[in-house]
């Protein structure tokens, strides 16, 4: 049975396409799903370029986010309950902002890479985004929680530092569902930024204006899905 023309034009090369919209990427990638499993070598290979080599840098922000700003609330409220107020900070770090850090800090190192990568690659639109955005996905998950034991460590140094005495560790606040959620921004935002970056690297504009486009729109993107998941949680 013939496939629906539909399905041909989304699978069809659409190399160097101009004005290449994310949601026609996002139907050429799904249909490459079901025609192929991505290559586990090249999934690696992005997962190293993406997220291996932003591992330090993840635990340089962690620590100093988690231990400045326990210190800061600690200290300045330490009256009224500082101990509490830096443990809730914690929570909200770990829980709420962690996802959209450890992705904002791959588009910036890598989104502009991402497109470049997929205008110079061979192949169809769909297997050419596949394992970039799988790769993306398991880069910002692993980032996000190295950058969360990262602020658990620096909190507890910044709780030291200022009370005397180390918190206690928010363990009941961060529940299994409140992980889930975590780990389901972090694969939306990854995803988001996969599809704008393939996206725009299989356009024909330049490589200066892919870069600018890449990260941008990325961005917003994820920041306009950063608010819906505040209304719904």
């Amino acid at each position: 049975m013939a496939a629906p023309a539909w399905m041909r034009h989304a699978t069809a090369s659409l190399h160097y396409v101009e004005g290449m919209a994310p949601h026609r990427l996002a139907v050429a990638t799904l249909v490459a799903l079901t025609r192929e499993s991505p290559s586990r070598a090249g999934v690696l290979r992005h997962v190293s370029a993406y997220g291996v080599e932003a591992v330090l840098p993840v635990l340089v922000l962690g620590l100093m986010v988690g231990g400045v700003g326990v210190a800061r609330a600690s200290g300045v409220l330490s009256a009224v309950g500082g101990q509490q107020i830096a443990q809730d900070l914690l929570v909200l770090l770990v829980r709420d902002a962690g996802p959209l850090l450890a992705a904002l800090l791959v588009l910036v190192r890598s989104g502009a890479s991402v497109a470049i990568d997929a205008r110079a690659a061979e192949g169809e639109a769909g297997p050419v985004a596949l394992e970039r955005i799988i790769g993306l996905q398991l880069s910002v998950l692993s980032l996000y929680v190295f950058l969360s034991i990262a602020a658990l460590l620096g909190g507890t140094i910044g709780a030291v530092v200022t009370l005397g005495a180390p918190i206690e560790l928010p363990g009941a606040s961060l529940d299994i569902s409140g992980l889930a959620m975590a780990a389901l921004r972090c694969v939306s935002f990854a995803t988001v930024i996969g599809l704008f970056s393939c996206g725009e690297g299989l356009t024909e504009r330049p490589t200066t204006v892919v870069a600018r486009r890449t990260t941008l729109a990325s961005g917003g993107a994820c920041l306009l899905l950063e608010a819906c998941f505040g209304v719904l949680a």
